[in-house]
């Protein structure tokens, strides 16, 4: 992505985005003006009650959504890369389909080596105009119950000289970190990531609801990819009356912590009805959707079909994204398509939407007072999108985006 898919005027000129519907933080303003100044948003209401500066350049939503940019916590690339290989054309795929800001996300598949390798890519790409988009690294591993995941081959013990050097190459990058509390030494990992204030997430385990009880209370706050490669503690008994309780139970039991889901289109990754059940138990505000997207995400020209109950989606842009091994690994999805899946799946409207899809991943992450939502004093990352999540228009920190040129 080149630095001129970026209009100029958002350095230091006024925007003002006019005959649009804005989702707000708590409700949607039909006939809605934001006027942008620089980065920021600078007022925003109803039509009648914004004066609109003259020589502003005008932004004609036509009757579309204006929405906060998506936020994507868990992301390993998209538009056929991964962020280890080449993070300038994965965060231009996701940036067409609305995504202002992405956690790039590192799995258990790679090194430590490459991990280090990653990271120093990762922060020449932030220096540049469009690399604001990368806020951060999710670290998805590497530290993983062996049983649960696709090839987890490379997933290792914790060892606290690996991940210190870990953390020395990717300090000022890292902000999430997903391990299995059942291993040995995962307390002791757990307070080296409290101690450096990056997030405590739990995943890919089998860890008994006792165990995450206490890990909660040590600072654990986010359940990756909830009911997926989550299993039961040992020894599973059921036969046939007895179905234990696990990771996810405990999860979703309490009311602090957040938990990520991926919406594809049929329910393959979540069940609608299960998504159902953590919106009521976890509350609207502590589900953040995710993509999980891998070299597939985001991708360009996909033909819509409509499914038997008539909804509309697009074929495999969710489902199932297999390695050799015939497993489940991750999503072609990009956030555009989750978000319309979630609302296809659980009868949600625009608000409750948009704060799955951005504004709970920004309060995750701290970040609620600058990104997530459309509040006068934030960023001006915005979207404007038809009703079924289409994409029409990106701004980036103030600045519109060529979509024409991605």
């Amino acid at each position: 992505m080149e630095n001129r898919l970026l209009s100029d005027i958002g350095r230091t000129g006024t925007k003002v985005i006019m005959n649009g519907r804005i989702v707000t933080e708590n409700n949607v303003i039909d006939d809605g003006v934001i006027i942008v100044r620089g980065d920021r948003i600078k007022a925003l209401g109803c039509r009648y009650g914004i004066n609109v500066p003259a020589g502003a350049e005008i932004i004609d939503a036509k009757g579309n959504l204006v929405c906060p940019g998506f936020i994507d916590i868990h992301c390993h690339g998209g538009g056929g890369f991964l962020f280890k290989d080449n993070a300038d054309a994965a965060l231009k795929a996701h940036l067409r389909h609305g995504t202002t800001s992405v956690l790039a996300t590192l799995s258990y598949h790679m090194t430590d080596n490459e991990y280090i390798e990653t990271f120093q890519k990762l922060e020449k790409v932030i220096k540049t105009d469009y690399g604001k988009q990368c806020i951060g690294v999710n670290m998805e591993g590497p530290y993983l119950n062996p049983r649960y995941g696709a090839d987890t081959s490379k997933v290792r013990a914790i060892k606290a000289e690996d991940y210190e050097r870990v953390y020395e190459a990717g300090r000022k990058l890292i902000r999430i970190w997903t391990f299995a509390p059942e291993l040995d030494g995962a307390k002791d990992f757990a307070a080296f990531l409290k101690s450096k204030n990056i997030i405590q997430s739990a995943g890919h385990s089998e860890a008994d609801h006792e165990t995450v009880n206490e890990f909660i209370k040590n600072g654990l706050r986010l359940g990756c990819h909830l009911m997926n490669a989550m299993g039961f503690p040992p020894p599973f008994v059921f036969k046939g009356a007895i179905r234990e309780v696990g990771i996810a139970e405990a999860l979703l039991w309490d009311d602090d912590t957040y938990v990520e889901v991926i919406p594809d289109s049929k329910g393959v990754h979540v069940r609608p009805l299960m998504l159902k059940l953590i919106l009521k138990l976890k509350g609207v505000n502590r589900v953040v959707a995710i993509s999980d997207a891998f070299l597939a995400g985001a991708l360009k020209d996909l033909e819509y079909i409509k499914d038997e109950k008539g909804l509309e989606y697009v074929p495999d842009e969710g489902d199932l994204y297999y390695n050799g091994l015939n497993q489940l690994c991750g999503s072609r999805l990009s956030m555009d398509y989750a978000i319309r899946n979630m609302m296809n799946h659980t009868g949600i409207g625009f608000v409750d939407a948009f704060k799955i899809g951005a504004l709970n991943a920004a309060a995750l992450l701290g970040m609620d007072d600058e990104i997530g939502s459309i509040r006068e004093g934030k960023k001006a990352n915005i979207i404007i999108a038809d009703e079924k999540m289409n994409v029409k228009n990106v701004i980036l920190e103030g600045r519109r985006v060529q979509l024409s040129g991605l």
